[in-house]
């Protein structure tokens, strides 16, 4: 039978997504990337927000309209939401199964299959799922559990099969990968990336989003030895407002975010650090917002992801009443919006004219690869391989703060 897997959210879905491929196409399914030639269709959802929620009814309706014979399964995160589950009644021909029921489901081992397959340039390697600090505004912890940590020796195995496969940029995935602790040993994040340090192959890893839990100076330092370190830091803000914060349940100020980036920054000058910022939380003011903006103006950052507040039903900022109007917090996220482009567009310019190693993430249509600092560089006129590391000159700044850039 053909399969297809649709991936809607964050990189840990992505990594499930690769583990139940692998576990499907290790039992004689067929993987697709066509609707309309899958006997199976697998929706990978999101539930962060109503949005990621409703993209993905649009994607089931999308889905059965290109194919109406096929069997479609939503699994993920959307399952366990109740909003979720009460909204799809409406949609009848759609089957929801946890991920974990997925193996009974299709009736394959619950083990990890002996080699994994991955459809990206860059393997997602997932090192623990869940959080237990119950942010008011999240609904992750609800869905995704308490913390749970995979094996330093699984994780170490599952590197060294990828990188025999030709990868030469691994990508550490976690709900929270600040909470690792080896099942065994009990070590850490720190310990882990040595660890993957001492591998004896030529390939860089890059870390995805790390909480400013735990991000103290000593660790800091400890970061800025591992050479193969892309430097790359998605860290979260939330929000500019001590105020804010602290009734977002965010357990530090935002002097002890400045530390944080500054130190970073001190250590790793060519670090390029992103941020993510929710605007329109229900307690905030005009004051709150424009202090959010004179703090990320005041930065050393250099992008931001910005978020309208979705109220998530289960959280305890579900039930507080918004001071600010849908209208209002549309205009704030265009301005936070704007000073993420400029932001970003200074800090591209400063490498205009360098030599910089280059993973390909795309080789067909738009041929484009990443920095080890996150610059996104379009090529012309070449097909280089897939995956692989290339020596680029960065020439010129495109008008979408992409950069022009020539293989040599």
């Amino acid at each position: 039978m053909k399969v297809l897997i649709e991936t809607l959210g964050c990189k840990v879905n992505y990594a499930d997504s690769s583990q139940i491929s692998s576990a499907l196409a290790e039992n004689g399914y067929i993987l697709t990337d066509r609707a309309d030639d899958a006997d199976i269709i697998i929706i990978n959802s999101c539930s962060v927000t109503h949005r990621a929620e409703r993209e993905c009814r649009q994607l089931v309706r999308r889905f059965h309209s290109q194919n109406p014979s096929s069997k479609i399964i939503i699994t993920g995160c959307s399952v366990l939401s109740e909003s979720f589950r009460k909204r799809i009644q409406e949609i009848p021909f759609v089957e929801l199964i946890p991920t974990n029921e997925l193996p009974l489901k299709f009736k394959i081992s619950n083990k990890d299959p002996s080699t994994f397959y991955y459809n990206r340039s860059r393997p997602f390697i997932k090192i623990q799922e869940g959080c237990d600090r119950f942010c008011s505004y999240c609904i992750v912890p609800f869905l995704r559990g308490h913390p749970k940590s995979i094996k330093k020796s699984d994780i170490i195995s599952r590197i060294n099969q990828t990188l025999k496969k030709g990868f030469k940029e691994i990508v550490i995935v976690g709900t929270h990968i600040m909470l690792y602790e080896d099942p065994e040993t009990k070590s850490d994040i720190f310990s882990l990336l040595n660890d993957i340090e001492n591998i004896d192959q030529d390939f860089r890893i890059r870390l995805s989003s790390m909480e400013p839990y735990g991000l103290s100076k000593q660790n800091i330092q400890l970061l800025s030895n591992f050479k193969k370190l892309c430097a790359h830091f998605h860290i979260p803000l939330q929000s500019g407002s001590d105020r804010v914060l602290k009734e977002m349940n965010r357990e530090y100020t935002t002097s002890d975010f400045k530390n944080i980036v500054l130190e970073i920054k001190s250590r790793i000058p060519e670090a390029t650090i992103g941020t993510d910022v929710i605007t329109g939380f229900p307690t905030e003011t005009v004051e709150d917002f424009d202090k959010t903006v004179k703090f990320i103006q005041s930065l050393p950052v250099d992008y931001l992801h910005v978020f309208r507040f979705s109220p998530r039903e289960g959280t305890s900022a579900f039930h507080i009443k918004s001071i600010p109007s849908q209208i209002e917090i549309k205009n704030r996220a265009e301005i936070l919006i704007k000073i993420s482009f400029m932001k970003r567009r200074e800090m591209l310019r400063k490498y205009i004219g360098s030599n910089m190693d280059t993973v390909i993430i795309s080789n067909s249509g738009i041929i484009s690869g990443l920095t080890h600092n996150y610059i996104k560089v379009i090529f012309q006129n070449c097909k280089p391989q897939k995956g692989w590391i290339y020596n680029a000159h960065l020439m010129k700044l495109n008008h979408d703060n992409t950069v022009l850039g020539e293989l040599l």
